[in-house]
């Protein structure tokens, strides 16, 4: 059978299927009392920049940062209305390119010369309202817009009359975190385990092979609204992971073009951008070990 990378048969995983929540009343009280009673602001690092785009900046020129400052998002701001009009993330470019591939998946080589405003028209997204949350909002409100707009994050903004102040973009993990420092991982329901919780997918998870084709997982994670999904072989053994931060690192080198390649391939190509990427880096820490 095909091989991504090298792995000890003993170390892969089977896709199991656990039972439904088992998540006490008194935990769920209990989770929720917490998260009403903190609030978004609590969640802002004590330093770091704020990363947004230009709507008419190209979105070639945009994956690259995306990728360059390790992000996976970021608003973006209309000079011509002076306000924020969305946020430009991996699931946008999932959608611009299942919007643009033709019949035989391929898509078009131009796409990455066109603005992010004309992604967003194209895609319907400057009729939508654009979510946000106030540093002030609790959290249990954060996490109901998440759940209720079916996003995976939200800009922080704070209003100053006319004008918009991008703080930060709560997710979450950044809730879950936050949960874990001020509860401490020994708190009971965060001492037990994923299978005894019951928490995640439980039935009909979404699986792929490495014969998959790339057309098709991209169907996968946008029609399921997932962000990834496993890779397995014939035994549900799981061999891989791809993921829509994947598809970022394809963007940045305009690997996307034929939708065709199999998980395999995208698995291998993934990897060895990844390699090429870190390869400086390593270069410098040892230069600076030998100094």
């Amino acid at each position: 059978m095909e091989s991504v990378h090298e792995t000890n048969a003993s170390s892969r995983t089977r896709i199991e299927h656990f039972p439904s929540s088992n998540i006490s009343q008194t935990h769920r009280t209990s989770i929720v009392k917490f998260l009403k009673e903190h609030f978004v602001h609590e969640l802002m690092p004590p330093s770091g920049i704020s990363v947004i785009f230009d709507s008419e900046l190209n979105v070639g020129c945009a994956f690259y940062a995306l990728q360059e400052q390790e992000i996976i998002e970021a608003p973006i701001w209309d000079s011509s209305s002076q306000r924020l009009i969305g946020m430009l993330t991996v699931s946008t470019f999932i959608e611009v390119l299942l919007h643009n591939s033709d019949a035989e998946n391929h898509v078009n080589a131009d796409i990455g010369a066109q603005t992010i405003k004309d992604w967003l028209d194209a895609l319907g997204r400057l009729k939508e309202q654009f979510i946000t949350v106030d540093p002030d909002a609790s959290l249990y409100s954060a996490c109901e817009y998440l759940r209720k707009y079916r996003v995976h994050r939200l800009p922080v903004i704070e209003e100053q009359g006319d004008d918009q102040c991008v703080l930060f973009v709560v997710d979450y993990l950044k809730i879950l975190h936050f949960l874990l420092r001020q509860l401490g991982t020994q708190s009971d329901p965060l001492s037990r385990t994923i299978g005894e919780l019951g928490v995640g997918a439980q039935d009909n998870v979404v699986t792929c092979s490495l014969n998959t084709t790339l057309i098709q997982v991209l169907h996968l994670l946008y029609q399921n609204n997932i962000t990834s999904i496993p890779v397995v072989d014939e035994n549900g053994v799981v061999l891989d992971l791809i993921s829509r931060v994947d598809f970022l690192c394809l963007a940045r080198e305009h690997a996307y073009r034929d939708l065709n390649i199999t998980v395999g391939k995208t698995i291998e190509l993934r990897n060895r951008i990844l390699h090429a990427q870190s390869e400086p880096q390593q270069q410098q820490q040892q230069q600076h070990q030998s100094n």
